[in-house]
């Protein structure tokens, strides 16, 4: 039963958290989005490719030790 009320204390303020989210226009939330990636584009290893198969975490030997820790 602690328990319970616990589980949902918990769930009573994440749902009040969210609940102060402000709604926004996908368009806007597009546009916003378009723009962090031009802006990051230069430093992320998916677009740009990694210098070294060293510093590629998915192949054998790479930076995770032979295997991607995420797949």
């Amino acid at each position: 039963m602690q328990q319970e009320i616990k589980n949902l204390r918990e769930t009573k303020k994440q749902l009040q958290e969210e609940a102060k989210v402000k709604p926004m226009k996908v368009s806007q939330a597009l546009s916003e989005m378009m723009v962090f990636i031009e802006t990051n584009k230069a430093s992320d290893k998916l677009v740009t490719g990694f210098s070294n198969n060293k510093e590629n975490p998915w192949v054998d030997g790479g930076a995770a030790g032979g295997n991607c820790l995420i797949m």
